[in-house]
């Protein structure tokens, strides 16, 4: 579904505001979450990446200013009708930040904002346990250390999410002498206590 962009930021001009191919995106959507629950009624449907838009602002840096916030928090308030259709909200949180207090600061406010638009709605952020390969570093690719990723599944829950969608693995062979693995065999021991 990520060729169906709903990100009003960029339809809309300030000279033209136009909506018009994000209108028909949320069509499409819609339609493909009527498909889902004829035939399955109890199905929870959302899809990834979709509501909250991505926080990144047009300056392509965080922190934004108060304006740039303001058009990202606009952008996801457009979605509101949409996000009625879901019964699930699933942001992406995969790291392209190497400095963790950034990296929280964004999950932070991408999960209270798919709190906020969709509220009553289950939060499932997707993370990956490697730095993401759109990065411009040497790290993108590599495997995220047991601190990095405690960190981060801390983060979401203690942001209440519903829970957390894991990603990866696609083509790479398993490997459970990493960091991150424990990290998770560790926060998943703690949360059975």
């Amino acid at each position: 579904m990520e060729q169906y962009s709903v990100d009003v930021r960029s339809d809309i001009s300030h000279i033209n505001p136009d909506t018009s191919s994000v209108d028909i995106n949320i069509l499409k959507l819609a339609q493909i979450i009527g498909w889902f629950k004829n035939e399955a009624p109890t199905l929870q449907v959302g899809f990834y990446d979709v509501a909250p838009v991505d926080g990144l602002p047009v300056s392509g840096q965080w922190p934004a200013n108060d304006a740039e916030l303001g058009i990202w928090k606009r952008a996801n308030s457009y979605l509101i009708p949409f996000v009625t259709h879901l019964d699930v909200l699933y942001p992406s949180l995969y790291t392209v930040e190497t400095d963790p207090a950034k990296w929280v600061a964004s999950a932070q406010r991408d999960i209270a904002e798919a709190k906020r638009i969709g509220p009553g709605k289950q939060v499932r952020p997707f993370i990956w346990p490697q730095y993401h390969d759109v990065m411009r570093s040497p790290l993108a690719g590599t495997y995220i250390d047991y601190n990095y990723w405690m960190l981060q599944l801390r983060t979401i829950r203690d942001a209440e999410a519903s829970g957390i969608v894991f990603w990866g693995g696609y083509q790479t062979p398993w490997d459970e002498t990493q960091g991150w693995w424990h990290a998770t065999l560790d926060f998943i021991a703690t949360m059975a206590r």
